[in-house]
């Protein structure tokens, strides 16, 4: 029970922006290498996905690219890692929008379940207070649950068969009444983003 309190106290103070005086100055700068972040965690991965329609997930060059992302996936880690011992959660009402949270919540949903799980209680913090969409909360979820060999809740994970390059969906708890949790959390059907995959989901 100790260590609980200690951590939800060390969490408190991160999510409170209260080590360093966030001037406009620094809010800029922060700005600046978080956009730099997003642009540098999706580029690559976008690459991928397109090179995935017409190569297998095991040829050389796809795997070649993903050496490079999971290299460029550890600088932004430590990056956004600084940022959040120095200010804290980036909340909307200092920065104007979601925007560097949402750079923030995409370098932790593609690290580590360590890294993850490090993060986890301060995601949902934000996400609670609106300073994280509760559509990001929702994927990271998904992703942790996966991970932990558990059923989805949300749908949002899917997997890539190595031989044939189709997706597919992780295990989705309470199928049925997916589409209402996902609708909760400001997710499209279940339906309309399998289409986006290639997919075509029946209920």
């Amino acid at each position: 029970m100790k260590s609980k309190k200690v951590f939800l106290a060390v969490a408190l103070l991160i999510f409170s922006n209260s080590v360093f005086a966030l001037t406009p100055q620094k809010i800029e700068s922060i700005k600046d290498v978080l956009r730099n972040v997003q642009k540098t965690d999706q580029d690559t991965r976008l690459e991928i996905q397109e090179k995935q329609k017409t190569m297998m997930p095991t040829s050389p060059e796809i795997r070649s690219l993903w050496d490079k992302q999971n290299f460029i996936d550890s600088e932004n880690q430590r990056k956004i890692e600084k940022i959040l011992e120095e200010i804290g959660w980036p909340r909307k009402s200092d920065f104007g929008s979601l925007g560097p949270a949402e750079a923030i919540f995409l370098v932790i949903q593609h690290s580590d379940l360590d890294f993850q799980k490090k993060y986890y209680k301060l995601l949902k913090l934000a996400a609670e207070s609106g300073d994280l969409s509760k559509s990001s909360f929702a994927i990271f979820e998904d992703r942790i649950l996966v991970r932990e060999g558990k059923n989805q809740k949300y749908g949002s994970q899917l997997k890539i068969d190595q031989n044939t390059g189709k997706y597919s969906f992780y295990p989705i708890e309470d199928e049925e009444n997916v589409n209402k949790r996902r609708s909760e959390v400001g997710l499209e059907s279940l339906d309309e983003y399998a289409k986006r995959f290639g997919i075509e989901y029946i209920q």
